[in-house]
């Protein structure tokens, strides 16, 4: 998708061609069809413009949960193997681990174009761990 003051630049002219009176019939039928679909790679750039800033904006504070996630997972299927688990603990952890493997399928599937909500806020990771 070309850029959006590319396309904006095409729109205009497609809309200066449209308004001359003496252009052929074919001819202006061509520009407006020609005009619909640069307003729809306008609508097109436009998204993937906003998408990536979001995207470059939320990266790192996605990183971290996910790196957080990922070792909380660890240290839980590790407590969950281990021996010394009693019977009692096993469907706490297991509840645990389902918890914590949703919270990372949430990073990971997060909307690109949504502001991203952090799970550990900067404010409470301090004591997290």
């Amino acid at each position: 998708v070309p850029g959006v003051q590319k396309v904006k630049s095409s729109i205009r002219q497609a809309k200066r061609l449209l308004a001359k009176d003496n252009i052929p019939a074919d001819l202006r039928l061509e520009t407006e069809r020609r005009l619909k679909a640069l307003e729809g790679d306008l609508e097109a750039a436009e998204r993937s413009r906003k998408e990536r800033t979001m995207v470059l904006r939320y990266r790192r504070v996605k990183f971290f949960d996910k790196q957080k996630l990922c070792r909380k997972i660890a240290k839980t299927k590790k407590l969950l193997s281990s021996a010394e688990t009693r019977d009692a603990d096993r469907p706490v952890l297991e509840d645990t681990l389902f918890s914590l493997r949703v919270d990372l399928n949430y990073v990971l599937n997060y909307p690109k174009l949504e502001p991203y909500i952090a799970l550990f806020p900067s404010g409470e990771d301090a004591n997290a761990d």
